[in-house]
């Protein structure tokens, strides 16, 4: 009984004619061998791709989503330069106000001028004192005495944030109280623009 030539070649050449004495087991275990090799290359190289793609994927998130932190910075930020374009432009009106009504004293001058209604209007501001009472109780519920409305319309700083409030606080915005300075400076124009960004 004739027996099957088994044909088993290794890189081009049977391996009858490598290992001529070779037994079947031996050409078994070859073969397993083989397999194995082919098995162990072909899971590496699908760990690779996966850990490629893993990584890719990863990265492609990361990235997006930096992306996106920046946009809402980006947004955030352009709020922030709004606030504070808006307490600027308030700033300039306050000031502009101040050194026309001034005419160029400091504080340290302790400015008292006497109007034609022969009331004193005092400091940087030229505030009279009902008018500082007036305002301080219509904005901030407190009643002073005319001393204190005198100490406050003398204190440039403190002077300088009732203006502030009187101009863009009350309905009036002053118009009336610092009536030439405030057509000087464009003051009515100023509080429109403040009011169309505060919205």
């Amino acid at each position: 009984m004739k027996h099957k030539a088994i044909k088993v070649f290794f890189h081009g050449e049977r391996l009858r004619d490598i290992y001529p004495h070779a037994s079947k087991w031996q050409v078994f275990k070859w073969k397993v061998r083989k397999f194995i090799r082919k098995v162990t290359i072909v899971s590496i190289a699908c760990a690779a791709l996966y850990g490629a793609f893993v990584v890719g994927s990863k990265s492609f998130h990361e990235t997006a989503y930096q992306a996106q932190a920046e946009k809402i910075t980006t947004v955030e930020v352009q709020v922030d330069n709004l606030s504070e374009k808006i307490a600027q432009i308030k700033a300039e009106a306050v000031e502009g106000i101040r050194k026309c009504e001034s005419a160029g004293h400091p504080e340290s001058d302790g400015i008292i001028i006497f109007d034609s209604n022969a009331k004193a209007s005092i400091g940087s501001f030229q505030f009279q004192k009902t008018t500082v009472q007036h305002y301080m109780k219509v904005l901030y519920g407190k009643d002073i005495t005319p001393k204190e409305a005198v100490l406050i319309a003398l204190d440039e700083a403190k002077a300088g944030e009732l203006a502030s409030d009187i101009i863009f606080e009350t309905p009036g915005g002053g118009l009336k109280d610092w009536y030439t300075c405030a057509n000087k400076i464009g003051l009515a124009n100023t509080i429109a623009i403040v009011k169309k960004l505060e919205k």
